[in-house]
């Protein structure tokens, strides 16, 4: 995403502790632990739920967005994406999904993601 952002001519900030969001018709102000403040016509928010509960917003975010921020549970999960070639495993009649029960096995989930060419 980072280099999309920055063909559009945005940017992207890493390590930047937001304390408070405000947006109005004109863009937005984001403002950082540290007292740096940035500007721009749209943010994105690529962190999980509850981690934005710390974030003051103005004007506050909807009542479901708070909901959700209050209930959806963090997990200890990683994600990986492999795309292959071809999706030799249809060929034996296999979806390419898994789901295993065995809470400690090192794969829990896993989802075809291979476009075809």
């Amino acid at each position: 995403m980072e280099r999309q952002v920055k063909e559009k001519g945005g940017n992207v900030h890493y390590n930047s502790f937001v304390n408070k969001i405000e947006h109005n018709a004109e863009g937005v102000k984001v403002s950082t632990r540290n007292g740096v403040t940035y500007q721009g016509a749209y943010l994105i928010i690529a962190a999980p739920p509850p981690s934005t509960k710390s974030i003051q917003f103005e004007p506050q975010v909807s009542r479901q967005r708070r909901f959700i921020a209050d209930k959806y549970s963090m997990g200890a999960y990683s994600k990986i994406i492999i795309q292959y070639d071809k999706r030799y495993w249809a060929d034996k009649g296999f979806s390419g999904e898994l789901l295993s029960d065995c809470h400690f096995a090192p794969v829990l989930n896993a989802y075809d993601e291979t476009k075809p060419k």
